[in-house]
């Protein structure tokens, strides 16, 4: 479970800045575009990842180790982007304040 917790944890640390990033830079007369180029992307690296998943069962892997995996490489990729885009770093330490106001309050 906490497995299945961090997989949409850091899936949504990546995910949400990212679509919000895509339509606040791209110009409004190519922004479709842009977001089904995105989409398709996704798309492609879901088949690629379920491919992954049936290679690592074939060598062994449990299904333990198949989340782990997959969380540990949802934080790697999450950090690398709060390396390559500080504005997403900055805006997690913002959304972070917010909660713990919300709980003082």
């Amino acid at each position: 479970m906490i497995n299945l917790v961090l997989i949409g944890l850091f899936g949504g640390f990546y995910i949400v800045p990212l679509n919000a990033m895509i339509q606040k830079r791209t110009h409004p007369h190519t922004r479709a575009r842009v977001i089904a180029a995105n989409n398709i992307l996704n798309a492609l690296l879901m088949v690629i990842s379920a491919l992954a998943t049936v290679g690592m069962l074939s060598v062994g892997f449990s299904i333990p180790q198949i989340f782990l995996s997959l969380g540990v490489l949802s934080a790697v990729v999450t950090a690398m982007l709060f390396l390559l885009l500080p504005e997403f770093g900055e805006r997690f330490i913002a959304w972070l304040q917010l909660k713990g106001e919300r709980r003082k309050g």
